[in-house]
């Protein structure tokens, strides 16, 4: 009776490292008491689990199996996320397990024999081991924390279909190894064993270094983007001084058609004139004026697709003198912002397509504020802000431009949802 109540409690330290690491690096569904009462919950089952099943060779999949349908239960993100890191803390186990095995191996029969005939030093091997492998798993988190890993679904299923079989390979040869032991092949399969074990830790270094080129590679494709805009804001601002330049021309003909009509009374048509001249020259000049031409050009630039989409645009703005902050940077946090608030509220009621943005000096910061509502389809996250799931991966880049644009400066970003309304507030240190 005590040897299966010991191994039940074994058992639930298995499971336990196993919902513990999946839970420190995901999010639970659940909050307070119902989170503590679901992981305990699963602990307990996964316990069962392990003496009713067995967590060796095929038994070991259907257990698997079970764990992962109760982290789908408890944890939010992708299956494919949650199925590595179960597969890495089952990894962490089974290499403890085969730690254990491979010395009481190794030890002479009758040492054997008396060890484990003795419950307490059977149990303080396992104790022994079972440290090790919670040790194992809170260096595996704190690595796994520290790399934050954002990568698409083909390498995280990549990664679990060679950690399942390096798991699987283990078990297998390690009941072989058991069945074979002291022969001329022993050697042969610890070796392999051994081998193994190391191309796990190798995926987890992989991970690193994948993440460390995912993440550069989107850092090349946000900066080209970045250009892009840049390019767009600095011709759009040509194209406004091209129409002033124009209007400027042609002024003195306008004049001279406006004095002909009132020489000759001609009072509705010159009203007419008038009107359509003026229309043309708010059309064409520029709108807001901060002193700072890069901003200037972004704000005018959205104040036009604002006017196209039937959105209003609500500005409070200071005067802003020339900053030593990269142009490139205040593009991309100030047009991805105005971007995604335009997004936001263009499906909204005509009376609700209102935008409102400050930008002011406060103690050497430049600060930000940009207000808007949202339908209550928004989704957010740490990384991303959608209105839906086609629009995530764009809206994602761009909240991500925002953040990288903001860290290199050493800048403050927030963003909020209060009740309808969303706010993204930015503080970016400036030399003026």
């Amino acid at each position: 009776m005590n040897k299966e109540i010991i191994s039940f409690l074994f058992s639930a330290i298995q499971s336990a490292v196993i919902f513990g690491i999946v839970g420190s690096v995901l999010q639970s569904r659940f909050i307070k008491y119902a989170k503590v009462w679901g992981l305990g919950v699963s602990i307990v089952i996964g316990a069962i689990g392990i003496n009713v099943i067995g967590d060796s060779y095929i038994q070991g999949i259907i257990w698997l199996v079970l764990i992962g349908a109760l982290c789908q239960i408890l944890y939010r993100g992708s299956l494919a996320v949650k199925v590595f890191y179960i597969l890495f803390a089952q990894y962490i186990c089974v290499a403890g397990e085969m730690i254990l095995s491979t010395i009481m191996i190794s030890l002479p029969g009758g040492l054997v024999k008396i060890i484990t005939n003795n419950m307490f030093m059977v149990t303080g091997i396992s104790i022994f081991i079972k440290a090790i492998v919670i040790i194992s798993g809170i260096l595996f988190v704190r690595y796994i924390r520290k790399i934050n890993p954002d990568l698409p679904g083909r390498y995280w299923i990549g990664m679990n279909i060679f950690l399942l079989t390096v798991i699987e390979s283990v078990q297998l040869l390690l009941a072989l190894d058991l069945s074979i032991q002291k022969t001329e092949f022993y050697i042969y399969i610890m070796v392999l064993l051994y081998a193994l074990l190391l191309s796990g830790i190798f995926v987890i270094y992989f991970l690193g270094k994948i993440c460390w080129i995912y993440e550069k590679n989107t850092e090349y494709e946000l900066w080209q983007m970045k250009g892009n805009e840049l390019q767009n804001v600095i011709a759009y601002q040509s194209e406004v001084n091209e129409e002033m330049k124009k209007i400027r021309h042609d002024m003195k003909k306008h004049l001279g058609n406006i004095l002909y009509m009132v020489e000759n009374d001609q009072k509705e048509k010159t009203k007419e004139y008038i009107g359509k001249l003026t229309d043309v020259i708010l059309a064409a000049k520029q709108n807001v004026y901060t002193g700072n031409y890069i901003i200037d050009a972004i704000l005018n630039k959205h104040m036009v697709l604002c006017k196209g989409k039937n959105v209003k645009l609500e500005l409070s703005v200071d005067e802003i003198p020339e900053l030593d902050t990269n142009p490139v940077d205040i593009s991309a946090i100030l047009d991805n912002l105005l971007d995604n608030a335009i997004e936001a509220v263009e499906n909204l009621g005509i009376h609700e397509r209102c935008i409102d943005i400050k930008l002011f000096l406060y103690k050497n910061n430049l600060a930000i504020v940009v207000k808007n509502l949202y339908d209550n389809k928004l989704q957010m996250n740490e990384k991303y802000i959608s209105a839906g799931k086609s629009e995530r991966m764009e809206h994602g880049y761009g909240l991500k431009s925002v953040e990288s644009a903001v860290e290199r400066n050493g800048g403050v970003f927030h963003y909020y949802a209060k009740e309808r309304e969303f706010i993204a507030v930015v503080m970016l240190p400036v030399n003026i």
